[in-house]
């Protein structure tokens, strides 16, 4: 089963599902993987028989052995003559995938993520009218079965969207270039979301969920689908499709056609697993790639399409930075890097960067800082906007929080005060009158303020707390100087954000410097 029913019991594992080479079912030829040809030749036992040789003898090990979590796992059944050893074919239109695999670090599925307060819009980076070419469609999809959670969720939808894409737009950074996913957005740069129903078994597995969409008419060859799949699973997080081929031209078969990314309930606010999905679909990781582990994985890390997937290959760290896991390809040279030297193998391989469902552009919005406080001061720096051309910066609700007029190099500076609204991840978005854009995330963490800062036992106080989400309920602790909490007063968040208590100052504490803090007891993201 693809993922334990909402209706079913939930357990705190985790897992990816990784992938492998997709069939010969309306390919390019140069991205028909050889083992899906062999059925089209007069005599199918013998060359079956060497291509199982060949794969055994090049192969990183037991293919058996990487069936699932558990050896024999129910979902991950070999379809002889169609897939290679160890994979299944992913849906009749073609496709191959391999079994299952651990999340990324921190994440942990079986239980629905809960929507974030996103404000009312999240971007993408514009491209031209939002539709043409290739584009990432943004699917919500549940089974006829299961209530709607479109409206509750949309702009969650949007936003965690927009924090995958700066996963592939930071890693571009990291080799002086510009990537962005192109995805499928309104005239105002708000990312598409199409909600999908399927049967009531169409959420059964990825085999019937790809299978229905594609009857469904969700096979675009200009189209590659992020889903978000309204169905927990108790071990994984995600699959996707990945075609086998290495090739370094537009011609390549990952860059083609059509794919699905589907991210389960349990993980849908991981940008490591959107990211990681939508990897696959973009064509990483080859297995030429000088750090494959042959299961479309790396084995260097940190990085965000590397863990140990079940092969022989023991995991290195020439990348020792945790923090790395957020970016693509540790030292950029197996499947994603804006300016390879020449004659290396990203060069002269496939090499995610040129993917044409990527956009690059040399504008760009840099922020000062990741995070901000509650109406703390951020400063945006903008370059490689069309010189003369009014810079408007916009905050996630489409608010604007300033101009400049870029100068003569296409650049500018605009500082401003984070928006008087609710807390959590937000969008920002600088956008020229030329159409030039570019977009960057922050996080707005909530504050604690109080009416006085000095005071006596037994007097009123009013605590003041900004920058939460909507309905989280709040503890206000009274802390001692040894650390010591005690529960003045419990307050549910309003939708501004914020809320104020009176509460009093205990008469049990000794004279000195204390503490009122705010503490998440219930609710959101705060």
């Amino acid at each position: 089963m693809l993922g334990a029913n909402p209706r079913q019991s939930r357990a705190e594992t985790s897992g990816w599902f990784p992938v492998g080479a997709l069939g010969s079912d309306g390919l390019a030829s140069g991205g028909t993987p050889v083992l899906a040809r062999i059925k089209h030749v007069a005599f199918p036992f013998v060359l079956a028989s060497l291509a199982l040789a060949l794969w055994l003898l090049f192969s990183p090990g037991d293919a058996s052995a990487h069936n699932g979590v558990d050896d024999g796992h129910p979902d991950v059944v070999t379809q002889s003559g169609t897939c290679g050893p160890g994979q299944t074919q992913a849906r009749d239109q073609g496709g191959c995938t391999h079994g299952p695999d651990t999340a990324p670090p921190g994440v942990t599925p079986g239980i629905r993520d809960e929507p974030e307060p996103y404000s009312e819009a999240s971007f993408a980076v514009c491209n031209g009218n939002g539709t043409s070419g290739k584009r990432v469609q943004v699917l919500y999809v549940h089974a006829s079965d299961v209530p709607s959670a479109y409206d509750e969720y949309l702009t969650s939808f949007q936003a965690w969207s927009a924090k995958g894409d700066s996963v592939y737009q930071r890693s571009a950074a990291q080799t002086g270039g510009m990537r962005y996913i192109r995805f499928v957005h309104d005239s105002n740069c708000v990312i598409n979301v199409k909600e999908v129903t399927v049967t009531a078994s169409g959420d059964d597995d990825f085999w019937s969920l790809t299978g229905q969409l594609w009857d469904l008419g969700y096979h675009d060859a200009n189209r590659k689908y992020l889903v978000f799949l309204d169905n927990d699973n108790e071990d994984f997080c995600g699959q996707a499709d990945v075609y086998h081929d290495d090739s370094p031209g537009q011609g390549n078969a990952n860059n083609t056609t059509y794919g699905f990314a589907v991210i389960y309930s349990g993980c849908w606010s991981s940008r490591v697993t959107i990211s990681h999905e939508l990897g696959h679909n973009f064509g990483a990781v080859q297995a030429s790639a000088p750090h494959s582990s042959k299961w479309d994985h790396c084995y260097d890390e940190w990085d965000v399409m590397c863990y140990d997937d079940g092969s022989p290959y023991a995991l290195t760290f020439p990348c020792e930075d945790e923090e790395q896991n957020l970016y693509l390809d540790c030292n950029k040279d197996d499947y994603y890097n804006t300016n390879p030297a020449a004659g290396s193998y990203l060069a002269t391989h496939w090499n995610v960067a040129n993917s044409a469902w990527l956009g690059a552009t040399n504008a760009s919005v840099l922020l000062d800082r990741e995070s901000v406080k509650y109406n703390g001061w951020i400063t945006a720096t903008l370059s490689g906007y069309t010189p003369g051309s009014t810079i408007t910066v916009y905050w996630a609700d489409k608010s604007v929080v300033g101009t400049v007029v870029a100068d003569s190099g296409g650049k500018g500076t605009v500082k401003f005060r984070a928006p008087l609204a609710e807390g959590g991840g937000q969008a920002v978005l600088a956008k020229d009158s030329s159409g030039m854009s570019d977009t960057e995330l922050i996080e707005v963490i909530p504050r604690v303020n109080v009416n006085t800062t000095t005071g006596i036992p037994g007097d009123v106080v009013r605590v003041y707390l900004y920058g939460f989400v909507r309905e989280d309920v709040v503890d206000v602790l009274w802390e001692a100087s040894d650390g010591t909490p005690t529960v003045l007063a419990k307050v549910t968040i309003a939708d501004t954000g914020r809320a104020s208590v009176l509460v009093t100052i205990p008469y049990s504490w000794e004279p000195g410097k204390h503490s009122i803090r705010g503490r998440l007891v219930e609710g959101g993201q705060s």
